[in-house]
């Protein structure tokens, strides 16, 4: 049975059914002013808007009205709440167009499935170095950024599709060598374990450590009111309530501009190898060039000391023959 508590407008009842049909354009709940077709007035609060007591407007199954679609204006919290539940046993699914049609956040005109076309911008503090006026962010603009979805979990899809249209950027400047080569010799990849969600293990960097680097643009800052502050023994402070994330699709620009220099370091060598090479192909062949000089000299030089030998024992014999004949000759003493 519903209840009217106050009808701004004039009404007749129809008694065997005890509802008001209105006579008016207007119709209230909770209110004798209604401005809108249908009002409902009341106070709410509480996330589980499907509760007894706690929304304001509630479709409930026939057989069994625990099953219930709730609506609520919280009203301490300041948030509007769609709810799909069972009361007093848990939440349900709730399914937006599930036999087709686009759902648009921020545009009346949604083109795709899911179109989120707003952005939130939140400010959560600074973070970075600590200075005579407390942490100061390495890169100002990561400071507050402009965010359409905030996601605690996974995102699973075949395929992103980042902007990278041209006539959306400017001071564009080629990665220099020294930026590559840096992140290559100074970042640490790890791997390590996520302390809540899935706990699951997962190979990435540390943001801090990045952010020390110098590499500000891929670091930013995301609320999360577990964190806690921290300040490293270098002065570095991570802020309470928000969390550093990374952008990792930044990484794959820095690591073709690196893979780009070791690549023409790498041909550079390659070059001086050859020529390296070419030279010790050069000497081999010299040195095979003496090798077979030295053998002809050596060559001569052995058969110019067999001849002299011969001669040698010529001239002994020649000598002792002469001595033989006359042993008073000059040569023979």
């Amino acid at each position: 049975m519903i209840t009217l508590t106050a009808i701004g407008h004039k009404q007749r009842r129809n008694r065997n059914y005890r509802r008001v049909w209105p006579v008016a354009p207007t119709s209230g709940i909770g209110t004798t002013a209604p401005v809108f077709k249908t009002q409902i007035t009341a106070d709410g609060t509480g996330s589980w808007a499907g509760d007894n007591g706690n929304g304001q407007l509630a479709l409930t199954g026939a057989t069994d009205p625990t099953k219930r679609l709730a609506f609520m204006i919280d009203t301490t919290n300041n948030i509007g709440v769609i709810q799909s539940q069972k009361y007093g046993t848990g939440a349900y699914p709730l399914a937006l167009n599930p036999i087709g049609g686009n759902v648009g956040i921020g545009t009346i005109n949604p083109l795709v499935p899911l179109h989120v076309a707003s952005t939130q911008s939140y400010y959560l503090g600074t973070y970075g170095w600590l200075n005579s006026n407390g942490a100061g962010a390495n890169y100002p603009a990561n400071q507050s950024l402009p965010v359409s979805i905030l996601a605690a979990g996974k995102i699973v899809a075949p395929e992103f599709a980042g902007t990278s249209d041209r006539r959306a950027k400017e001071e564009i400047r080629d990665i220099s060598d020294e930026e590559a080569l840096k992140f290559i010799d100074k970042s640490r990849p790890v791997h390590f374990r996520w302390r809540s969600g899935l706990r699951s293990y997962n190979f990435g960097f540390v943001a801090q450590e990045v952010d020390k680097l110098g590499f500000h643009e891929m670091v930013s800052i995301a609320p999360d009111e577990s964190m806690k502050q921290t300040i490293d023994d270098d002065g570095y402070v991570s802020p309470a309530g928000g969390k550093l994330n990374m952008n990792y699709s930044q990484i794959s620009a820095i690591l073709t501009r690196a893979m780009q220099v070791i690549k023409s370091n790498v041909a550079e060598l390659v070059v001086k190898l050859t020529g390296l090479d070419q030279r010790l192909k050069n000497a081999e062949q010299d040195n095979r060039s003496m090798r077979l000089e030295n053998e002809k000299l050596k060559e001569r030089a052995d058969k110019a000391e067999t001849a002299a030998a011969q001669t040698k024992a010529r001239l002994d014999l020649l000598m002792k023959v002469l001595c033989a004949k006359d042993q008073d000759a000059n040569f023979c003493h």
